[in-house]
């Protein structure tokens, strides 16, 4: 759906365009991958899940990067 709208909609300033951005996050799946420490992006996260977002986040040591590292077949 995202890929329909046209970029210069998104990217506006205006209230508008915030009130689009806000309703295309409502009940999308949004996937947060960071490095360093896992309370830095905490904000982010918060706000995302406060517009409707289904968030997930793989940013501490016993996530799924952990087991690829340790060369696990399945994830």
């Amino acid at each position: 759906m995202l890929a329909k709208v046209p970029k210069t909609l998104l990217t506006q300033a205006n209230d508008s365009a915030k009130q689009l951005r806000r309703q295309l996050m409502r009940g999308a799946v949004v996937v947060f991958v960071t490095a360093g420490l896992p309370g830095k992006k905490r904000g982010t996260r918060s706000t995302a899940r406060m517009f409707g977002a289904v968030v997930q986040a793989f940013d501490m040591n016993d996530q799924w990067c952990e087991r690829c590292r340790a060369g696990a077949s399945t994830l």
